[in-house]
């Protein structure tokens, strides 16, 4: 469990208010697929709470008031949910120190290996949760790649095994920029004085 970055407090059904003890991540197998959502912890149960809203979106659920039921749509397949990349994903859970940065090994399924990939961070995860993944440039060895992801908040963080922190897609060649030498200062030095005028005399 962790501590919500800012204080929270639920207004209940019944127009009590209500603090969160914090959020946590747990695995839900539904239709027989296996994903991670976040749940806010609550000090005691109670049935004027209701699953929250990321929840039903990201489980394609329907709440129906009228006959106190959850019901479930059949879940979408990755590419269906975002066709402009594909998802890395944790390959284990993982800490991330406050402050601080880590590599962390994820894997990307239907991806083609040795191929360079352009890696994207999600940035509802940078925005809620401070959990940053750099632009970068990385290539695939057997569907798996390191890549750095940042903690930018002063408590450590959880990232449980099969979250989804970026989006990768094949970097295009003629779009790249490149720095093969990085020229010394004593270069940039002669190339700034040969630019100037002399004006006198």
């Amino acid at each position: 469990m962790f501590l919500d970055t800012k204080p929270v407090i639920l207004k209940v059904a019944d127009g009590n208010y209500v603090k969160p003890l914090g959020k946590c991540v747990l695995q839900l197998t539904i239709n027989g697929r296996t994903q991670p959502f976040q749940f806010t912890v609550m000090p005691k149960c109670s049935h004027d709470v209701i699953l929250g809203f990321d929840f039903l979106k990201a489980s394609q659920a329907v709440l129906d008031c009228g006959r106190a039921e959850l019901i479930f749509d059949e879940l979408l397949h990755d590419e269906e949910i975002d066709s402009h990349g594909i998802k890395l994903y944790a390959m284990s859970d993982s800490v991330v120190p406050a402050r601080s940065c880590k590599f962390l090994t994820v894997q990307a399924r239907d991806a083609q290996d040795d191929t360079d990939f352009l890696v994207e961070g999600n940035k509802v995860m940078c925005i809620n949760q401070g959990i940053a993944v750099p632009s970068m440039i990385t290539s695939l060895r057997k569907g798996k790649a390191s890549i750095w992801v940042t903690n930018c908040e002063n408590q450590a963080r959880c990232i449980p095994k099969e979250c989804v922190f970026a989006n990768v897609e094949p970097a295009r060649s003629e779009c790249l920029n490149t720095l093969t030498e990085v020229p010394s200062y004593t270069d940039l030095w002669t190339s700034k004085c040969s630019d100037q005028i002399d004006y006198s005399g």
